[in-house]
């Protein structure tokens, strides 16, 4: 949810040059996102469709000058 909505905020202030990744700290093997949840992103004007998870991988971490984590508290 928060990579698609990072992703329509930096295309709105013509930010190509950002790239904003999504990955998990377990396999969820490929698994889509919450129908639930793309259907919120899509009433809020954001793309909600098409996700599916993937695991973080040492070479994402490498290769990234920022990461943002986010949790349930």
């Amino acid at each position: 949810m928060a990579e698609r909505v990072l992703k329509k905020k930096l295309k709105e202030r013509n930010r190509n040059d950002i790239k904003v990744p999504s990955a998990a700290l377990f396999d969820m093997e490929g698994a889509p996102g919450d129908p639930k949840v793309a259907e919120i992103l899509n009433k809020k004007g954001f793309d909600g469709y098409g996700h599916k998870s993937r695991l973080l991988r040492e070479d994402m971490l490498v290769e990234a000058d920022m990461i943002l984590v986010l949790q349930v508290s």
